[in-house]
């Protein structure tokens, strides 16, 4: 982080000399959250892909056609009014709230 703590190359500002909630600083609680809950999903993840278990399932519902610059596009056989994957649109602080909590903790 730069000397002056302005949040440059760091997403994170402080006041007071502690981080600014407005940032994208998260406190250890909710870096363990974030941790067991990624770990998750990637053991579910592997044991899907274990099971074969490789169907095209694209995020769907931004402003990004993630099928228009997809380099698999012409072997992957999904269909444009196929399944797909709904974007998530909270804002990041209701996300990772919900995340704190399905990790069995309270909201910070």
């Amino acid at each position: 982080m730069e000397p002056s703590g302005e949040g440059r190359y760091i997403p994170v500002k402080f006041k007071q000399g502690l981080p600014a909630r407005s940032g994208s600083a998260v406190t250890e609680k909710e870096l363990e959250a974030l941790l067991s809950y990624v770990k998750d999903k990637v053991r579910s993840m592997a044991g899907a892909l274990r099971e074969g278990c490789v169907e095209a399932v694209p995020l769907q519902g931004t402003a990004l056609d993630v099928c228009a610059h997809c380099e698999f596009a012409a072997v992957c056989g999904h269909e444009p009014d196929g399944a797909a994957r709904k974007a998530d649109t909270r804002r990041p602080d209701a996300a990772l709230k919900a995340i704190v909590e399905s990790e069995g903790g309270k909201p910070v």
